[in-house]
């Protein structure tokens, strides 16, 4: 329910911000799609997709896509992250 109320609460944001150009909101998870027949589904992540169904819906200059990738474990522990 995190990535529901995620997209949810970036959503309500953008509307009391007033803001009004078109925007693409990027989704990117893993286990949300089976791709191949050996892919591990995660149905709780499941509301993520209805998010970004309804979201455009409500939010007219919003879009969703939702990207799902394969991690593994050992993918996770070679990610870092930079910041400026």
């Amino acid at each position: 329910m995190r990535g529901f109320y995620s997209l949810l609460y970036v959503a309500r944001a953008v509307r009391s911000e007033n803001l009004t150009d078109p925007m693409q909101l990027w989704v990117v998870s893993n286990g949300l799609r089976q791709v191949e027949s050996q892919d591990a589904l995660c149905p709780e992540k499941t509301t993520i997709l209805g998010a970004c169904t309804v979201i455009p819906q409500e939010f007219a200059n919003l879009t969703c896509r939702t990207i799902d990738i394969v991690a593994s474990e050992s993918d996770a522990d070679s990610l870092s992250v930079q910041t400026d």
